[in-house]
């Protein structure tokens, strides 16, 4: 590896995990590392485990090395807050009333969605910008 994460590490699940989600490294069963093979990747032996910082993203530089010949890239991680995969709901769906020929301002008092356990204010202050309503018709 040219240059390691910064926000997280890369280590080598030694036996394999139960889950999928079972990825917090313990030292019974990890190592962390700066290298790995084709093999760890097919074996889903490689794992990155991020920091807990308030980054969005992640990378690392790696150099292939291959008898003959050598090649290097970037690998990016997108990292999504724990409050991504919480449920939303819809929290307000009220008919609005308008007279013929005028408009009305559509608040959240007649439509919301919001994170359903989440009350964290950095966490709704992150979402506020991210939630897209589209209309389908």
């Amino acid at each position: 590896m040219l240059e390691g994460p910064n926000h997280g590490r890369l280590f080598i699940r030694e036996a394999p995990a139960s889950s999928p989600s079972s990825a917090t490294p313990t030292a019974a069963t990890d190592r962390p590392t700066d290298t790995f093979t084709q093999l760890d990747l097919e074996q889903s032996r490689l794992w990155y485990q991020h920091d807990a910082s308030a980054s969005a993203s992640d990378t690392f530089r790696f150099r292939v090395d291959v008898p003959g010949t050598t090649t290097e890239g970037r690998f990016d991680i997108r990292v999504f807050p724990v409050s991504y995969w919480e449920p939303f709901i819809v929290a307000a769906n009220k008919t609005l009333h308008v007279e013929e020929a005028t408009s009305v301002v559509i608040t959240n008092e007649f439509l919301q969605v919001k994170l359903q356990t989440s009350t964290h204010r950095q966490r709704r202050s992150y979402f506020l910008n991210k939630i897209i309503y589209s209309i389908y018709t």
